[in-house]
């Protein structure tokens, strides 16, 4: 799993020649210069990720509160629809003059 998604794959050297230029820190001590470069990298990967749960937590709040708000006209749809469909089911009842003249 490499940053963004990117191709990662192992590479091996064995009896390459380095010029003497070229060469980081002493000689056989690569893997030491390589974790140096990663541990430098967490401290940018939790200062980005600690950003990107700050956006995470707000659009998560955004949501909720339109699914309640969703889910408040819903629950006040179905109140309003009942009322009046038990009110006028009592009116018609209680004056079937109405519906049998």
């Amino acid at each position: 799993m490499g940053i963004k998604c990117s191709n990662t794959a192992e590479v091996y050297f064995d009896n390459v020649k380095v010029p003497v230029e070229n060469v980081l820190g002493q000689v056989g001590g690569g893997f030491k210069v390589a974790m140096a470069i990663l541990n430098n990298g967490r401290f940018g990967m939790g200062a980005a990720l600690s950003g990107t749960m700050k956006n995470v937590i707000n659009l998560t709040a955004d949501h909720a509160i339109k699914l309640f708000s969703f889910f408040f006209l819903l629950l006040y749809s179905f109140f309003l629809f009942f009322f009046f469909f038990f009110f006028f089911f009592f009116f018609l009842l209680s004056n079937s003059k109405y519906l049998f003249p």
